[in-house]
């Protein structure tokens, strides 16, 4: 895909700290951790206007590891296209964007390493977006790439691909999930909306919404996916164990 005029493109250091200067955002990145070193350089896509302040950041990985080439051409694609929409969709003057003062629009994108192995990469981009309203709003992209049982060839795995049975494990996952988000109950941070019924099932593509950990897999959830924004992001763990025996978990070696 090739970059408008309008892209600047530069290569950010792993110590970066980026934070918002939009005092109408409660922006949730502030001082996020960064993960990379060693792995791979970050660049970044900005754009900064009167009306807009966005940057998008992607991993460029070191090496000729096919695992880590699949990997940055597909997180540096998804990173593109978000960064391409959201300044598309946000053309106009302040009066048409209903912002106010120095208010801006802003979208921020962040990626951070969760697992690396030989054959196996494990990566989260945290999404940051505001776009007038009372706040803005996160979302977690997860990203897992590895060598399928059987082939050559890397590519982006599913959660399919961890088991041993393929599809018939999304109902055992989905019960476990269901289980430690109900067991959240009396806690600081509580899953309300699947603890008072209002969501009853998690859909394929929250259980597809997962990373690879040393210990297992970790899965994400968004701000109003389990409970209301207030209650923010929520993330669950499950390890080897929990699992099951028809996990693969040398996958994770």
């Amino acid at each position: 895909m090739k970059l408008r005029h309008l892209f600047l493109l530069t290569t950010v250091t792993c110590s970066l700290l980026v934070t918002s200067s939009n005092a109408a955002s409660d922006d949730p990145l502030e001082a996020y951790p960064r993960t990379w070193k060693n792995v791979a350089s970050l660049r970044s896509l900005t754009k900064n206007s009167a009306t807009l302040k966005v940057k998008a950041v992607y991993p460029v990985f070191s090496g000729t590891r096919p695992v880590a080439q699949v990997a940055g051409l597909v997180i540096k694609r998804d990173v593109m296209n978000g960064f391409e929409s959201f300044v598309k969709n946000s053309q106009g003057s302040k009066d048409e964007l209903g912002l106010r003062g120095n208010m801006k629009y802003e979208y921020l994108s962040l990626p951070t390493l969760e697992m690396n192995r030989p054959r196996l990469i494990s990566a989260t981009s945290l999404l940051y977006e505001f776009s007038g309203g009372a706040h803005g709003n996160s979302a977690t992209a997860t990203y897992v790439f590895g060598y399928p049982v059987l082939s050559s060839k890397p590519r982006r795995l599913k959660l399919s691909d961890f088991f041993t049975d393929g599809d018939a494990a999304y109902k055992r996952v989905h019960s476990l999930l269901m289980a430690k988000l109900r067991a959240t109950k009396g806690k600081e941070q509580y899953a309300s909306f699947i603890i008072d019924g209002e969501v009853k099932s998690l859909s394929r593509a929250m259980l597809e919404t997962f990373v690879a950990t040393p210990t297992g897999l970790k899965w994400y959830f968004d701000p109003y996916a389990v409970a209301p924004y207030a209650a923010g992001s929520f993330e669950v763990k499950a390890t080897i164990k929990e699992l099951g025996p028809k996990f693969r978990a040398a996958m994770l070696k």
